[in-house]
């Protein structure tokens, strides 16, 4: 919609689901927008970051018609914003590709210095936002020696970004490579490029080694068998790539040109399932001449891998009790051993398996209206309602809703996803047409109280009159015992 996007309550997101008509976006905030960027739309959902303020940028998830966003992390890195108005923007946000649902974002904790980037942690979530934990690092690092790197205080940090024209989001991840997952980062209690080197995980980002220490391009072949890695920059004389084929243990060099070379990026085949890689860059001669190396890896390899080479792997939120299961399913892949130095092949087809799960809180997610708290509850939020009119007092909505893509069954999806009604006013929820039973509780409680008090004074009062009666007919004996042993003058004066 056309208009101004800074501090405004006008509607400016509209969306339409299969292809009905237009309907306005609905945010759970006050004051909502001054730029968007689409970050996914997969499984039935949009995710998007939403520039609301300046260093203010959080991160939504709509539910299956695009229409009700609900805030799933706040404040994760961004793009100045000069180039939200440009049109340039971009956030700190990752999906990993093999994994459906799984996120990581670069959330700020800070404030930038000088102009500099603002200090960042590295969250990762498993099941759409729903819950959104840092990672941790390494126990040991390249040379095997102890990082002393423990969570909350340290954790692992990986740098990458997502936006308009961004082609190298600074991780790798691929549907034909299961759980592998490649990122440059550092380890700390923030994230520091100074000490940023590459790191490797196979179960899809929750566990990691660190692996080479300067190579910052990277990418994998082979449906992930292979590692290949190179710093980009300039070599001087020789130019060399390096290849792992251990998960990124450990690194042989092979040798692309005896001349001084620019290495700008690694590219390959579509689908990431043979050995063949281009390395894009240019020599220092001859006006810098471009040059694209094509390479081969299949012959450094000695065999095609066996049965005994693969082991079967079941990826899973970890953080979660759900065991075994993402989105409510439970998938089996087979994956080559780190151990085994031996190639796939191109038309190596990977098995799999399926199942279905039973439900587990996992699977649900803060409803729109509704924030998340750090011990996984969900906190009301007085925001805009379309159903509280000037007639209606009332809404009525669910405190939580499935996660999109989710193909749980049973378990607590009924209790989750039952519906309350709640009042307009004061939020408070409202049962069968009454109040709920906590506040019929604070009610007769009240009740209860004053009814005491009422009791008490009655009881008090009793006491006080009977003590007051007694001293009365106390008074009265004393009276009448004096009217007894007083002198009567008239009958005395008669006698006289």
């Amino acid at each position: 919609k056309a208009g101004t996007a800074l501090n405004t309550t006008v509607d400016l997101l509209y969306v339409s689901y299969q292809r009905g008509a237009f309907k306005a976006t609905q945010f759970p905030v006050a004051i909502l927008n001054r730029g968007f960027l689409i970050l996914e739309t997969v499984d039935n959902e949009i995710v998007m970051a939403v520039n609301h303020q300046s260093n203010m940028t959080n991160l939504y998830i709509s539910d299956q018609n695009g229409v009700y966003f609900s805030q799933t992390i706040s404040r994760i890195y961004a793009a100045p914003d000069i180039l939200w108005v440009l049109g340039r923007a971009y956030v700190g946000f990752y999906r990993i590709a093999s994994l459906p649902g799984s996120y990581m974002v670069n959330q700020v904790v800070g404030k930038a210095t000088f102009g500099l980037r603002p200090p960042t942690v590295t969250k990762i979530s498993y099941n759409k936002g729903g819950s959104w934990h840092t990672i941790q690092a390494p126990a040991t690092d390249r040379f095997n020696k102890a990082t002393n790197c423990r969570l909350p205080g340290c954790s692992l940090h990986i740098n990458f970004i997502a936006g308009v024209g961004i082609v190298n989001r600074g991780v790798y991840t691929s549907n034909a490579a299961p759980g592998l997952v490649l990122g440059f980062g550092s380890y700390g209690s923030v994230y520091s490029s100074s000490n940023a080197t590459l790191y490797t995980s196979s179960n899809g980002g929750f566990s990691w080694i660190q692996s080479s220490p300067t190579n910052n391009i990277f990418t994998a072949l082979d449906h992930g068998s292979v590692i290949l890695t190179a710093g980009r920059g300039t070599q001087r004389n020789k130019t060399y790539i390096s290849y792992s084929c251990d998960g990124g243990k450990s690194f042989n060099s092979v040798k692309i040109a005896d001349q001084t070379m620019t290495v700008l990026t690694i590219t390959t085949e579509p689908g990431s399932t043979s050995l063949r890689a281009s390395v894009y860059g240019y020599f220092h001669i001859n006006n810098f001449e471009w040059v694209i190396a094509n390479l081969n890896f299949q012959p450094l390899l000695q065999r095609k891998c066996g049965t005994n080479d693969y082991y079967n792997w079941i990826p899973s939120d970890q953080y979660g009790a759900s065991s075994n299961c993402l989105l409510g399913t439970r998938k089996t892949y087979q994956l080559k051993k780190s151990t085994s130095c031996c190639f796939n092949g191109q038309n190596y087809s990977r098995p799999i398996t399926y199942s279905t799960c039973t439900c587990s809180k996992e699977d649900f997610q803060c409803n729109y209206g509704f924030k998340a708290l750090p011990n996984g509850t969900c906190q009301i939020l007085k925001i805009r309602r379309t159903q509280c009119t000037n007639i209606s007092k009332t809404f009525t909505t669910a405190v939580y809703r499935k996660a999109p893509g989710s193909l749980c069954t049973g378990g607590p999806q009924n209790t989750y996803l039952t519906t309350k009604t709640y009042s307009c006013t004061t939020l408070a929820a409202v049962s069968n047409g009454g109040l709920s039973p906590g506040v019929y509780v604070a009610i007769i409680g009240g009740v209860a109280i004053v009814i005491l008090a009422i009791v008490g004074f009655y009881l008090f009062r009793n006491r006080i009159d009977s003590k007051f009666s007694s001293f009365r007919r106390r008074k009265d004996e004393y009276l009448q015992e004096d009217l007894d042993h007083s002198v009567d003058f008239s009958r005395s004066e008669e006698k006289a």
